[in-house]
């Protein structure tokens, strides 16, 4: 009864001073970051603000064409390869259990198997350069896309599915109509995981088979012991996969905004 009554002002007010206290407390630990470094440098410890300078440094110089984008795009075009073909995959999977029997020993084998293990082996296929983290990068990303679609999809009304059989209604439709619309909700949870594995392993291929990225950047400045330049490429993959998440929730809210789901936990 009290939280009918509170006046839409206060309600913003609040909403406002909920979501400002992650950033309170970031910034409180920025500052910690700060203090420490100045009060006791040491070799391998950078500063919060020489951090900040070399940040600048890397996306104002020749490095955001060299490192940056090509990082950028990499991610983005193996991300988007793995949503195709897992949200394909996992549609198809779940929409006939017949198959599930064929292909569970092999979906389990290979969803297990860590991305960073079949470098060497793309290595050796694919050499050294954009193809292998692209490569990389879809290998680990459509996994959590086809387990979450395939999930979502084998949890369809069976209602539905029933009505379509009587109705006559084409395989096709009926995956596009009615699977895909109601497995929705899995996919996008499956994307979203699947956009932070593919930043994970754009880093971990770049250090280990690349010649540039923000990955081999942040590797050879470890090795030339270029201690701000690594805390910065730190900083600018947070700040990467951050900028990637919140769009990718602001795409989610709209696709979702007609699921009574979604629309109930955004008013509770």
């Amino acid at each position: 009864m009290s939280a009918a009554i509170v006046s839409p002002a206060r309600r913003g007010a609040l909403g406002v001073l909920r979501s400002s206290l992650g950033w309170i407390v970031l910034l409180i630990l920025l500052l910690i970051w700060q203090v420490a470094a100045t009060a006791a440098p040491a070799a391998s410890v950078a500063s919060f603000s020489t951090s900040v300078s070399a940040f600048f440094d890397i996306v104002t110089g020749p490095s955001l064409t060299a490192d940056v984008l090509p990082s950028i795009a990499r991610v983005l075009l193996g991300f988007a390869v793995a949503g195709v073909a897992g949200v394909v995959v996992g549609l198809v999977l779940g929409s006939l259990p017949a198959l599930d029997p064929w292909v569970h020993p092999t979906i389990s084998f290979f969803r297990s198997i860590p991305p960073a293990l079949i470098i060497p082996v793309a290595m050796v296929v694919l050499g050294l350069g954009p193809q292998l983290v692209v490569s990389v990068i879809v290998f680990g990303a459509f996994w959590p896309v086809l387990l979450n679609t395939f999930d979502g999809a084998r949890r369809v009304e069976p209602l539905y599915r029933d009505v379509a059989r009587v109705a006559h209604v084409p395989r096709t439709t009926l995956l596009l109509r009615v699977i895909l619309p109601a497995s929705l909700p899995s996919i996008l949870a499956g994307l979203r995981i699947a956009l932070s594995v593919s930043v994970i392993v754009m880093v971990v291929a770049e250090v280990l088979a690349s010649t540039d990225g923000l990955g081999f950047l942040m590797s050879y400045a470890q090795q030339t012991f270029d201690v701000p330049t690594t805390y910065a490429a730190v900083i600018l993959l947070a700040l990467l996969g951050w900028v990637l998440d919140t769009a990718f929730v602001a795409v989610e809210r709209r696709l979702l905004r007609w699921h009574p789901a979604f629309r109930k936990k955004n008013h509770a």
